[in-house]
Order: structure tokens, then sequence, then C-alpha cells
């Protein structure tokens, strides 16, 4: 009776730990997921804004809701609707337009 007690004791201990390795390899920052759909979030509004510079503008999404834009635009007009829409994101403190190049 012992020995099936220490055996089922055994084999849930085994299956928790498995269960905790797993778990911590996947892993994913909380700060690292909302950079990401941040960054997501912007590209749609690119997107929405100019459509056919959705890939061919940078965007970096740094700490604060702050977003870096850089690349080229074809005029000032489609600068100035691209920093309208990206401003326009849920989380998006600030947008730093200064390496967007108009012409």
């Amino acid at each position: 009776m012992n020995r099936n007690r220490t055996g089922i004791l055994i084999a849930l201990t085994l299956i928790a730990l498995l269960t905790a390795a797993a778990c911590a390899t996947n892993k994913v920052l909380p700060k690292q997921v909302d950079k990401t759909a941040m960054e997501a979030d912007v590209r749609g509004a690119i997107a929405t804004a100019v459509p056919n510079k959705t890939f061919a503008i940078e965007v970096n999404v740094h700490d604060g809701g702050v977003v870096a834009l850089s690349g080229h635009v074809d005029s000032a007009s489609d600068r100035d609707a691209i920093i309208a829409k990206v401003r326009g994101v849920d989380g998006v403190r600030s947008v730093d337009a200064s390496g967007l190049t108009v012409g």
C-alpha cells in the first residue's frame, strides 16, 4: 500500500515539474507583447492613411508609448495623414516623425 502511494506521489511530482518547465520556456514578457501589438496597430494605421507605405516605413515602439517613424513618403500630405492616424492608435502617447523624409 505504501509502495503504491509513493509511486503515485512521485508520478504527480514529475508531472508538476514537467508542467512548470514547459510553461517557463513559453514565457513572453508583457512589455514585449504590448510593443508587438502596438507596432501591428501602427502599421494598420499607416495602411489606412497611405496604403502603399505600410511596410516602406520603419516603425519603432519605445517604452511609454513613444512611436518613432522613419522612411520615405511621397508628399507632406502623406506624412501628415500617417502621423494623424498613428496618433489615434491606442497606447500611443507621442509620435516622433523626424525620420520621415518627403520627396
